[in-house]
């Protein structure tokens, strides 16, 4: 049987992702798809749900974390 991966609306890149675990643990990408993120992690990894009509952004290195309103919030530098 096939595994196909879901295709992201939104992707963003090149972006210091903080996950607000246990860990600390930081990624540098996150695909989303409606409301939902579909996944959280490395560059390479997250540009295969990359397809013709996502969106496609550059966060040029800036922080990406969870808010009290929204899931994700950007930082302003």
């Amino acid at each position: 049987m096939e595994n196909k991966k879901e295709i992201a609306d939104i992707v963003i890149l090149n972006a210091n992702v903080y996950l607000a675990d246990d860990q600390d643990t930081m990624a540098e990408a996150i695909a989303v798809k409606g409301s939902k993120i579909l996944c959280v992690g490395k560059e390479s990894f997250i540009r295969s749900r990359i397809g013709s009509t996502t969106e496609i952004i550059d966060a040029a290195g800036k922080t990406v974390m969870p808010g009290p309103i929204q899931k994700l919030s950007w930082t302003q530098e």
